[in-house]
């Protein structure tokens, strides 16, 4: 006499089925996972150059107002791990151009009314993150 079907055993080709469904479920959640913890880091790694951005920032804007410099490296600038910094952009407001705009050139003579749009770019090798940049502008004392 044979068993039952309810009394049979788990047959071979169902236990495989079983285990390569929950090999492929485990692996996209580990993957998932891993990408997870990559952007994480990636945020991370972000937010402290947008901290040393503005940092910087605020360095420049306390330094000095220089009418033609070549740049603010005298400003003591912050660079975090893994990252350059560039501060050579300085461009001029020229007020009595027409329509005002902002130039490459340092207006001679200079006025009381002088304004400098000065860009600060962080680079960094990391394709993942690339290169942050944020504008400053600082005017003249007596304006």
């Amino acid at each position: 006499m044979s068993p039952a079907r309810s009394e049979e055993g788990t047959s071979l080709i169902e236990i495989l089925i079983a285990i390569a469904i929950l090999g492929i479920a485990v692996t996209a959640v580990l993957g998932a996972l891993a990408t997870g913890i990559d952007m994480s880091a990636v945020d991370r790694t972000h937010a402290e150059a947008q901290a040393a951005l503005r940092s910087n920032a605020e360095a420049i804007q306390a330094a000095a107002f220089d009418p033609c410099p070549a740049d603010y490296s005298t400003a003591t600038l912050a660079v975090p791990a893994g990252w350059t910094i560039d501060v050579s952009d300085i461009e001029y407001w020229v007020a009595g151009s027409n329509p005002a705009e902002f130039s490459t050139t340092c207006p001679l003579p200079v006025t009381d009314d002088l304004a400098q749009r000065i860009t600060i770019t962080l680079h960094t090798d990391d394709s993942r993150v690339g290169a942050l940049g944020l504008q400053v502008v600082k005017r003249a004392e007596g304006s």
